[in-house]
């Protein structure tokens, strides 16, 4: 026998190890994302090479694009330099009949002037990548990898949080919402795409559920008027977070390990905080807890 065919017949005797495939999970959350900068900031020398796909909602994308282009302190210096700003959400501007949040340059000029993505490492990246939309006018998620000449635009999409925006974002000809708003932890998705390995990085501390608000039911009444069933979707947001947030901490699989990364319950963020000290004390957060998981990925 050739020593070539007994190697491949000892391999078939004695099977290698499955390759691991590996996903990572980013949840949204506007401003509160300065957490998930800080976690992706504090393993991008462990972790870059580790994912074979990321998923991110609203926020989670513009960091996991950060992250996917190698360019570490980026999504730190945009929350901290450009997004606590008035030019990004401005309480004024709703009262002129204009969005709460200036999405046109909070994604756009940013990330194509004022501190440009690295566009030729991000789509070099082995890294296949992910973003989640909601259908305007059925409710659902719409999962995609968008092209590099639509990666803006589907920020813009996945970004598009009803009630801080005045209407929905047109994308591949059709209208969507921030992605969370169908499916905050997108988990079961992640689940699908075949991953063994799972990292979720939430925004809120561990056992937080949402209470509902009635006063984005009658804001929503008036700028959501043809999109029933989103206006629908959006009077039980407290219900689709609280099943994505359960389903993840009493998720238990023999096939899948998880970890998630959670802030502390003083996490002091919340979705328009742009006072620097505290998004200075949510990003050192999300470095602490970034380097438990980098420790972790070296292992």
């Amino acid at each position: 026998m050739k020593p070539a065919n007994a190697k491949n017949f000892i391999k078939k005797l004695i099977p290698g190890k499955k390759k691991d495939r590996w996903g990572l999970v980013l949840e949204g959350g506007a401003m509160r994302c300065i957490f998930t900068a800080g976690v992706l900031d504090a393993i991008q020398e462990t972790g870059l090479d580790h994912f074979d796909y990321i998923i991110g909602v609203s926020a989670g994308t513009g960091c996991a694009m950060s992250y996917i282009a190698d360019q570490k302190g980026r999504s730190y210096k945009i929350f901290l330099n450009y997004l606590s700003t008035n030019q990004f959400i401005d309480f004024r501007r709703f009262l002129k009949g204009n969005h709460i949040m200036d999405l046109g340059y909070a994604i756009r000029e940013i990330n194509e002037q004022l501190l440009p993505i690295n566009f030729e490492k991000f789509q070099a990246s082995k890294t296949k990548f992910y973003t989640v939309l909601t259908d305007a006018h059925t409710g659902e998620a719409f999962y995609v990898n968008p092209e590099m000449n639509e990666l803006m635009d589907s920020l813009v999409a996945t970004c598009n949080l009803p009630y801080l925006t005045r209407c929905p974002a047109e994308f591949r000809g059709k209208k969507y919402v921030d992605g969370g708003v169908a499916t905050p932890i997108p988990l079961q998705k992640a689940l699908e795409l075949g991953a063994n390995k799972l990292v979720v990085v939430s925004t809120r501390p561990h056992g937080f559920r949402k209470k509902k608000s009635n006063f984005l039911r009658k804001l929503m009444g008036s700028f959501f008027s043809e999109f029933d069933n989103l206006t629908e979707l959006i009077e039980n947001d407290y219900a689709n977070y609280n099943r994505d947030k359960s389903f993840l901490e009493n998720f238990q699989s023999d096939e899948v390990e998880l970890t998630i990364v959670e802030p502390p319950a003083d996490f002091p963020v919340e979705r328009l905080t742009t006072k620097r000290e505290t998004l200075l004390e949510g990003y050192a957060m999300g470095i602490i807890e970034g380097m438990k998981l980098s420790k972790k990925l070296l292992e």
